[in-house]
Formats: C-alpha cells, sequence, structure tokens
C-alpha cells in the first residue's frame, strides 16, 4: 500500500511538472506571475479530478471484503485480548517480538526509517480524527473484543492484519476491519458521501 502511495504521488508531481512546462512555454512573454498562476490551476485541476484516488478507494474496499481478521472466541487467548467495547478506532502497534523480527528483516537503520516514518502518518492521522472529534486508542494486544450495537461480541485477531502498524475501525454495526495509517482518510470520506 506504501508503494501505491509512493507511485500516486510520483504521478501527481509528474503532471503538475508537465503542466508547468506547458506554462512556461505559452506565457515566455508573460510576466512571471501569469506563469505562477498557470501552475496553479493546473496543480488545482489535478486535485479536483483526482482519478487516481478514485482507484484508490475502490482498491481499499476491495481489500477490507477480502480481509478476514475475525475470528471464533475458542481461538482466541484471554491473556492477550484488549477490550474495546464503545471504542471504534484503534491504533495497533506491532509487540516486542514483532518488532525484533522486523529489525531483523530490515536492518536496524531502515527499520528505523519505517518507524519514523509511521509516527509521521501516525501524527497525522491523530490531527485527522482529532478534527472530527473523534477519540482513538491504542493496543499492541493480538486480540480485540468489540461489543456490537445488537449485543453481539466480535474478536479481531492482529495477526491477520497484514501491517504491524494500522488502525482497526468498528461503527458497531458492520464487522470491524484494517485501515491503514496513510489512507485513513479514505474510509471516513466513503462515510460522508
Amino acid at each position: 500500500m506504501r508503494k501505491l502511495l509512493q507511485i500516486i504521488l510520483i504521478g501527481i508531481l509528474i503532471s503538475g511538472c508537465n503542466s508547468n512546462k506547458k506554462a512556461e512555454i505559452k506565457t515566455q512573454s508573460e510576466s512571471i506571475k501569469t506563469v505562477q498562476e498557470s501552475s496553479k490551476i493546473g496543480l488545482k485541476d489535478n486535485l479536483e479530478n483526482k482519478p487516481i484516488e478514485k482507484d484508490w478507494k475502490k482498491l481499499n474496499l476491495e481489500r477490507i471484503e477480502k480481509e478476514n481478521i475475525i475470528v471464533l472466541k475458542n481461538q482466541i487467548v484471554i491473556s492477550d485480548i484488549y477490550n474495546a467495547d464503545n471504542q471504534n478506532v484503534i491504533f495497533i502497534s506491532p509487540n516486542e517480538k514483532e518488532i525484533n523480527q522486523m529489525k531483523e528483516r530490515l536492518g536496524e537503520d531502515d527499520f528505523y526509517t519505517v518507524a519514523d516514518d509511521i509516527n509521521y502518518y501516525r501524527s497525522q492521522a491523530y490531527d485527522f480524527l482529532q478534527s472530527r472529534t473523534m477519540k482513538s486508542y491504542h493496543t499492541d494486544k493480538r486480540f480485540i473484543r468489540f461489543t456490537m450495537k445488537d449485543g453481539d461480541t466480535v474478536y479481531v485477531d492482529t495477526e491477520k492484519v497484514e501491517n504491524k502498524w494500522t488502525i482497526i475501525l468498528c461503527d458497531g454495526y458492520d464487522k470491524p476491519y484494517s485501515s491503514d495509517i496513510i489512507d485513513l482518510h479514505l474510509n471516513f470520506e466513503e462515510l460522508d458521501e
């Protein structure tokens, strides 16, 4: 998902650069102010149309449909459970064992680079949630228990989530699902439409 985001951002930057070059060619005899305004209009058009983000939303919804993070009560370990009653935004972090495995796989320097990036995006996600006056919670437990509005209890196994730094969302009506920290806002845009 991170690579997809990078590709999308590179595509937007390239198309923005191309519209800047066209604006410079057309306006060589015009003032610098006109060139700056033209490039702003090109960038604004790119951001407003957002065909790439619409595909991203579709991919996100397809990923959620395929996701299989719900487990039965007899599959959980009681000592490794987080009770998320009346909580609908839970930030997940890797536990110590998972961190050590990532350090071994990535190397210490690369691991800390990834961790720094995650902390930046996590901060952005916290800000986004605060702007919507929503509380968020945090756990490194393997299992999360949600009590649904109809009284059912649903258990999530965080080991089944692909990304070890992620967010579990649950509105109490639909099954819980994961959201990458980077694309958290997409899940809320779906609700707003």
